[in-house]
């Protein structure tokens, strides 16, 4: 409904073989508009971004899917402002688990920046959440959206909304430290005199990995395209392949020009088959 809490997570059942779902229980996150979701590894944790809240939220999974009281609000502070309209206050977008399940990653629109967190067992049953120390900082206005893993562990690329780019980061699995690359990061459209940023015309929404690492994809509004880039097998750099259009369009990709609001918006996208 449309008076319904923007801050709630709930858990439900899924019987699979009858074809049923069925609601468990629910949490407040803590915070204002819950906009992405994640389960640990090991499925005994769930991360939550909170949007206009600014923050973290994680909850322990008990043994029958229901989730337990929250055991981690991290509030985000401050903001980057380079893009007033966007950026005027923390805005975490995502909270994704590397693939230990040790370290969380928060990439924060609002802040140009991504967030580590170190999760911890401090005793049996009870976890810690704490963050690592130091953000990894995008160009201001860059507006990280989302963070995607190479299958190595190693490397990490995180997709900045605001300015269409993708930033190639190498990754400690052992601190939870993000470190971008020094070089430019890579824009996701054809053509690099469309506009971006403030008054600008598309705007980077997903990313996805090629399991086998060699392919990475994300997705474009307003030019309505996903981008396909190949992946350096040595340093992990990114060249852009090719754009495809998501519109019903016999424009060639290259000759499409962005616009916004999108025609056919791909806000997300999943990868299929190997």
């Amino acid at each position: 409904p449309n008076d319904a809490p923007h801050h709630l997570v709930v858990a439900y059942k899924l019987d699979v073989h009858r074809g049923t779902v069925e609601r468990i229980n629910d949490r407040d996150t803590g915070g204002a508009v819950a906009c992405y979701v994640e389960l640990s590894p090991d499925e005994r944790l769930l991360a939550v971004a909170n949007y206009m809240g600014g923050s973290l939220t994680v909850f322990q999974v008990n043994e029958d899917g229901s989730l337990s009281s929250r055991i981690a609000l991290c509030q985000h502070e401050g903001a980057s402002g380079a893009n007033p309209e966007r950026q005027e206050g923390p805005h975490a977008h995502m909270s994704t688990f590397d693939e230990a399940g040790r370290h969380i990653l928060v990439p924060d629109l609002g802040k140009d920046c991504v967030r580590s967190y170190t999760v911890s067992e401090a005793s049996e049953g009870r976890f810690e959440v704490t963050p690592v120390g130091s953000d990894a900082e995008m160009l201001p206005g860059s507006g990280p959206r989302h963070t995607v893993f190479h299958p190595s562990g190693r490397r990490a690329y995180v997709l900045n909304e605001l300015l269409s780019t993708i930033t190639t980061c190498d990754y400690d699995p052992l601190t939870g430290i993000l470190e971008p690359h020094t070089g430019a990061p890579i824009l996701t459209l054809p053509d690099p005199s469309t506009k971006v940023g403030v008054g600008g015309v598309s705007f980077c929404a997903a990313i996805r990995m090629a399991p086998d690492g060699r392919f990475l994809y994300a997705s474009n509004r307003g030019h309505d395209s996903i981008a396909v880039f190949s992946v350096g097998a040595e340093d992990g750099a990114l060249s852009l392949l090719a754009c495809q259009l998501t519109s019903a369009s016999a424009t060639m990709a290259s000759r499409q020009p962005a616009q916004w609001p999108p025609r056919d918006c791909p806000r997300d996208f999943a990868l299929c088959g190997e």
